[in-house]
């Protein structure tokens, strides 16, 4: 199964206990747990939607029926439509009649807004001394502005002195002391600039030729001012405005009133053939929803595919509903974030692995055993160091048979790494690991703790692997009403023998066993079984803290994604089981 690394996950380290996380899982993650669970179980999801398509193909089979009869009824009768010919007529009538009112109008108009004829006022003609005068004076002027843009664009001693020199501005008086002042500073300035550097008397006199040429500036646009002055005072004035003759006033309140009254006969018009049309569109269709509603059969295959649709969606809503009221685990993300509980592995119960049944000495191995499983091989790699000397681990889990196969998997991937391994079946009440290796039931545990028997006659083995034996300790037999319980001696005998092998691996459910008294194997280590879409989040939140609470170490979870496996009872005596060790 494919794990979900769509955010982080914090992981307790090896050999450490695990803490419950303090920060939220994302919204989105959560809701895709229960959408992945609601899938993992179809078997109350078909359920649902098989009973939800039953009703659905029938009232998609019966409501037709009766829709085609309230269909027929439908059809519009011959009286309900409306003949629109008169209306047509009546509406023509009243566009030519707005047509004409409007001529008329735009008619009444023009002859209101026409202008009356007036006399064309005589303008005098300028005599032969005014064209000279005036284009001697726009001469000046052209000169005057030519020369007093160069000196706006470059204020040079030169440009005011071509300024002053020009002879339409040296007339002026004034001008001549200027240019001769301008000459002088500009000959005394040029003598200090020959000396370099920056002198007072220098900057004195660069303000001065400055001065100058800004008044004789100023004297240029006062003559340019009076040559305009001048230029303007030879215009002749304008001739007086003739006097319009009044003429009588043209009545145009009458075509308009005929053009309003026009306008609201086309409307009426407009709005009965309207009404007329609308009438009959909805007759219309009437009469063609009857006819279709009448003639409809829905197809076989369209009514089986609708009502499957909808069985399918109501029975996804009804199994998510039920998921988000009581949700459950999803995958081994979801583990870590309620419980703080590491995930280790992630077990999918598709059978063997490729490897397995490839040599005939495989035929005699349990079916419950995957010798070639590289999950089962990783749990081990990881739980192996466990912090003490001899490792010794509990599975334990809600399921009894997901214990089983998971602690004999483990052992077995331990047997295969060269390592002396034990297994015991702590499961007093249905002895589901004897069943699944297919031992001998007694003598066992229960036999061990009630004193029946001695250690090495309760251990027996089987085949895990090519050469590869694990030693096991069956369930035993429990007579009825009988819970014995678990003494020093049974402690001392169980650690004893612990310490003989590499490896100890206890299978033992928790089904209607509290953690302490029912608790037969003093083991602190615990490996904790969950079921992907079976297992509640609040049954697993409270077994951590029941095992928390006891003093135990949960070293971390395993993910059992799959149904639950089914063993056959054992028997006494199988080719495969081996004559007991001591």
């Amino acid at each position: 199964m494919g794990r979900d690394r769509s955010y982080t996950r914090r992981r307790a380290r090896p050999g450490r206990p695990s803490e419950p996380r303090t920060t939220l899982r994302p919204r989105a993650a959560w809701f895709r747990g229960r959408a992945r669970n609601v899938l993992r179980g179809p078997r109350r999801l078909l359920a649902v939607a098989g009973a939800v398509f039953t009703v659905a193909v029938l009232v998609l089979t019966l409501v037709p029926r009766q829709a085609q009869r309230a269909f027929s009824a439908l059809a519009p009768r011959p009286e309900e439509w409306r003949d629109s010919t008169g209306a047509i007529a009546a509406l023509a009538r009243a566009v030519a009649e707005v047509e004409a009112a409007n001529a008329a109008l735009a008619s009444a108009r023009a002859e209101a807004a026409a202008p009356p004829v007036q006399p064309v006022p005589i303008q005098p003609a300028p005599t032969r001394e005014a064209l000279r005068q005036r284009d001697s004076l726009r001469v000046v002027v052209g000169a005057i502005q030519r020369e007093l843009a160069r000196v706006e664009r470059a204020p040079l001693p030169a440009s005011y002195r071509q300024l002053g020199e020009l002879p339409e501005v040296v007339v002026e008086p004034g001008v001549r002391p200027l240019l001769d002042s301008l000459v002088v500073v500009e000959r005394e300035r040029e003598e200090f600039a020959a000396l370099g550097g920056v002198d007072p008397i220098y900057v004195s006199l660069t303000s001065r030729v400055n001065a100058i040429g800004r008044s004789i500036q100023g004297l240029a646009e006062r003559r340019l001012a009076a040559a305009r002055q001048e230029l303007t005072a030879l215009v002749p004035p304008a001739p007086p405005a003739p006097v319009v003759a009044e003429r009588p006033p043209v009545d145009t309140l009458t075509p308009l009133r005929r053009v309003v009254g026009a306008e609201q006969a086309e409307r009426s018009a407009r709005d009965g053939l309207e009404m007329v049309r609308r009438t009959n569109a909805a007759l219309m269709e009437r009469a063609e929803m009857a006819r279709q509603g009448a003639n409809f059969i829905a197809p076989p295959l369209a009514v089986f595919g609708a009502a499957l649709v909808v069985a399918l969606a109501v029975g996804y809503l009804w199994r998510l509903a039920e998921e988000m009221r009581r949700p459950r685990v999803a995958d081994g993300d979801e583990l870590e974030w309620e419980t703080g509980v590491r995930t280790l592995a992630v077990v999918t119960a598709t059978g063997s692995s490729e490897n397995h049944l490839r040599r005939r000495s495989d035929g005699l191995l349990p079916e419950v055993l995957d010798p070639g499983g590289e999950i089962y091989r990783t749990l081990y790699l990881r739980i192996s160091p466990t912090g003490s000397a001899i490792p010794t681990v509990a599975v334990t889990g809600d399921d009894p048979s997901v214990v089983a196969t998971v602690a004999a998997n483990l052992a077995a991937a331990g047997a295969a790494e060269a390592r002396e391994t034990l297994l015991v079946d702590a499961d007093l009440r249905s002895g589901m690991l004897t069943d699944a290796l297919q031992v001998r039931t007694s003598p066992g545990v229960s036999e061990l703790l009630r004193g029946e028997a001695a250690w090495p006659d309760a251990l027996t083995s089987v085949v895990s692997g090519r050469d590869r034996v694990v030693a096991v300790i069956p369930a035993g037999t429990v007579r009825r009403g009988e819970a014995p319980p678990a003494s020093d001696h049974f402690r001392e005998e169980f650690w004893r023998m612990a310490r003989r092998h590499d490896l100890t691996v206890v299978a033992a459910p928790l089904t209607d066993a509290p953690v302490g008294e029912g608790w037969v194997v003093p083991v602190a280590d615990v490996l904790l079984i969950v079921r992907a879409g079976v297992t509640p989040l609040e049954r697993l939140r409270a077994t951590v803290a029941a095992l928390r609470g006891a003093g135990l170490r949960i070293q971390g979870g395993v993910v059992w994604d799959g149904g639950s496996p089914v063993f056959e009872r054992s028997v006494p005596a199988r080719r495969r089981v081996r004559e007991p060790v001591s």
